[in-house]
């Protein structure tokens, strides 16, 4: 092969190919065709960019990529092979986190905000620690009274009992009196302060003429 752009233009022409077919095929321009078939290899781009259109080329039109890379390697300039240098593409250096650390970050950062808006709140008088001394002062005055007033009503409610056996007893005694003079038609009134003898001096007892 004595001329690798002559050869791959003539195998195009052989296969009916036009340039917006492979272009729609394999994405190689007309311009990059036109300079392939002129030999115009070192305008492709840098060495490792024409070789990889050359080779990509070959197969599309289904030569021998072997054969034709090889004619490749002498037709190209001998210092553009010299300068090309395969570009390493550095990974990127990630860091990377488990949820759960991430988790924790976030009640981290939580519990500290939660804290500075409890303790702002403190110092402006928002919250105020209980007074358990004062609660326990006002349960115990609450419950006395209730004592003295259950004290009260058992001891009026004794003085009730016995006046109401007093009135019976008087009573009966009356009815055995007035059976012994039954010639007597006045009838007896009993006027015995029962109820005053056993209160003694009290607001509700109102003494009567």
């Amino acid at each position: 092969m004595e001329n690798l752009g002559k050869f791959l233009h003539d195998q195009r022409e052989n296969k009916g190919l036009s340039y917006a077919k492979i272009w729609r095929d394999i994405r190689i321009r007309e311009d990059q065709i036109k300079l392939m078939e002129n030999n115009k290899f070192g305008d492709l781009g840098v060495y490792g960019v024409a070789k990889a259109i050359v080779y990509n080329y070959a197969r599309y039109l289904e030569l021998d990529s072997d054969e034709v890379i090889s004619e490749f390697h002498k037709t190209m300039p001998e210092f553009s092979q010299e300068n090309y240098q395969p570009q390493h593409l550095d990974k990127e250096k990630r860091i990377m986190l488990s949820p759960n650390f991430l988790w924790m970050i976030g009640i981290v950062i939580f519990v500290v905000v939660l804290g500075v808006i409890l303790w702002t709140a403190y110092r402006n008088g928002y919250l105020k620690t209980p007074e358990f001394s004062s609660k326990s002062k006002a349960d115990s005055v609450m419950i006395k009274p209730q004592d003295e007033v259950s004290v009260e009503t058992d001891s009026l409610r004794n003085r009730m009992l016995k006046i109401t056996e007093n009135i019976t007893k008087s009573a009966n005694d009356n009815n055995k009196s007035q059976g012994a003079k039954l010639k007597q038609f006045s009838p007896v009134i009993d006027t015995t302060d029962y109820v005053g003898e056993q209160l003694g001096d009290s607001p509700i007892n109102v003494k009567t003429d």
